[in-house]
């Protein structure tokens, strides 16, 4: 069962298996903080106004075969742009292998073909083997106009790119597709931020780096200073 709750409504479809759908929705192409994804149920939303949603999961739903932890169920969904599954952010799970809810944050239905039920990777684990290293970088938005700003020179051979920035604990807090430089210090994801306003934490972030239009995937650590 799928419950929604846009600021308007918004159409959608449900599918009960990945067969009657249209393209190809690996499951094996998974954002750095997925475990795993069910292949057995999805849905489609359609809209472009931010919503959330509230997925519900029985004995049927085969959890089972993807995790014993029912706390590390999560939404997750195809993303269009970088053409892999997505975490959509439990902002609350609840119930067990056999029967439960999650609940996701705030997200623009458009931005995904298809949803699904999928499981955290936890601990969260960024650092893949099919993925290149970049340098370290220092980020001080301070205005002295010196590292203000998460800027990756190699980006400029790939317009076409997709950046993302987890803190130490997994948390994603930034998503930026065609980056250049927008990265200065603050949020732009619906995750629970402290003290949004201003600015995060200063201490040691994650990042990985997409070249869609290259086929390339980079990652690296960034420190943030203030």
């Amino acid at each position: 069962m799928l419950i929604y709750s846009p600021s308007v409504p918004i159409s959608f479809r449900i599918r009960d298996t990945q067969s009657v759908l249209p393209g190809n929705f690996s499951i094996d192409d998974l954002d750095v903080d997925i475990a795993a994804v069910s292949n057995w149920e999805f849905w489609r939303l359609e809209g472009s106004v931010p919503s959330t949603i509230s997925l519900s999961w029985n004995g049927e739903s085969n959890l089972a075969n993807l995790t014993d932890d029912p706390t590390t169920i999560i939404p997750v969904g195809w993303s269009k742009i970088s053409q892999r599954w997505i975490n959509l952010e439990a902002s609350m799970v609840t119930g067990d292998l056999e029967q439960g809810f999650v609940s996701s944050e705030t997200f623009i239905p458009d931005d995904y073909e298809i949803i699904t039920l999928g499981v955290s990777q936890i601990p969260f684990q960024p650092l893949a083997k099919d993925v290149l290293t970049l340098d370290n970088f220092f980020v001080s938005p301070n205005g002295d106009g010196i590292n203000d700003r998460f800027y990756v020179e190699e980006l400029e051979q790939s317009p076409n790119n997709m950046v993302r920035i987890y803190d130490r604990f997994g948390l994603k807090v930034f998503e930026q597709a065609n980056y250049v430089d927008e990265f200065a210090g603050f949020s732009n994801v619906d995750n629970f931020v402290i003290s949004r306003e201003d600015g995060l934490p200063v201490g040691v972030y994650f990042y990985t780096i997409e070249m869609l239009d290259l086929g390339l995937k980079y990652q690296g650590f960034l420190y943030l200073a203030r």
